[in-house]
């Protein structure tokens, strides 16, 4: 009859999948100690504690959870000089450099740096960068709560926490090894649920407390050809660029000239055969 018992503890505390009857379970596991609560006692226990924690959930929404992230763009004189400020500017906030690449192309030179600043200094860090800054060609800025999101996070790793050990003490308790097996196995999965809600949880609080930003400044390169010499020597080089653009589309097509040639060779060769 205690084994029966205890296994059918563990399928309730197993059947319970949402936040809420994570909860429950922990309930039921109590009165599993606490013979003498009724069922009809239970059921309330667990569904006023359920309702405490929601509340107190809603309680905390008021401390927000934001991401912020944002781009900017923008053309510069000195691109060598207005990179070394902004990487001045992030070491003076303690931020860093996630990547840093640089384009070319034929009329201007180009600088993409996405970094991470703390955010409690991504207001100053953009008013310093605007600074210098003739005209913008895009800037933004986007906020993201996440606040529900973390608490709920917050609340689930709560519960599995308080199960892990509800579980441990059910170990101490098991008086075969189908039993031990039964509830290593829950505490496995309860672990690995641990596991992830610790992760996501650290990956928001990363997101929360460093705000991204793309940086893009360009600088235009001056072209050495203007008038009409100038449009004559492109024009040139355009045509010398067509005619290279059609010798490299005969070359690619030589196996089927090679083909038509045999097959002209034949048709001629078998004519003069026949005469």
């Amino acid at each position: 009859m205690k084994n029966f018992k205890f296994l059918f503890l563990l399928f309730l505390v197993a059947a319970a999948c949402t936040t809420n009857e994570e909860q429950a379970r922990l309930d039921v596991i109590e009165s599993y100690n606490n013979t003498a609560t009724s069922r009809k006692s239970l059921a309330t226990l667990a569904t006023n504690k359920i309702n405490a924690e929601n509340d107190a959930t809603f309680n905390q929404a008021d401390q927000r959870k934001l991401i912020k992230n944002g781009n900017v763009s923008f053309e510069v004189d000195d691109l060598k000089a207005t990179q070394k400020r902004i990487e001045q500017l992030i070491k003076d906030v303690k931020g860093y450099v996630s990547s840093d690449n640089t384009y070319s192309s034929s009329d201007q030179i180009s600088n993409t740096i996405s970094v991470r600043i703390p955010t409690d200094s991504f207001d100053n860090f953009m008013e310093k960068l605007s600074q210098g800054v003739k005209k913008f060609d895009n800037r933004n800025t986007n906020i993201r709560d996440v606040t529900e999101q973390y608490l709920d996070l917050e609340a689930r790793l709560k519960t599995r926490k308080l199960l892990e050990q509800k579980y441990l003490e059910l170990l101490k308790k098991a008086k075969n090894v189908s039993e031990v097996l039964s509830v290593e196995r829950e505490l496995g999965k309860v672990r690995e649920e641990i596991e992830s809600a610790e992760g996501r949880i650290k990956y928001l609080q990363n997101q929360v407390s460093y705000s991204s930003l793309t940086i893009n400044f360009y600088t235009k390169i001056a072209s050495s050809e203007s008038g009409f010499l100038g449009q004559v020597k492109g024009s040139f080089k355009k045509g010398l660029e067509n005619i290279k653009t059609v010798f490299m589309m005969g070359i690619s097509f030589w196996p089927f000239l090679l083909v038509f040639i045999g097959v002209v060779w034949y048709l001629k060769k078998k004519k003069t055969s026949k005469s």
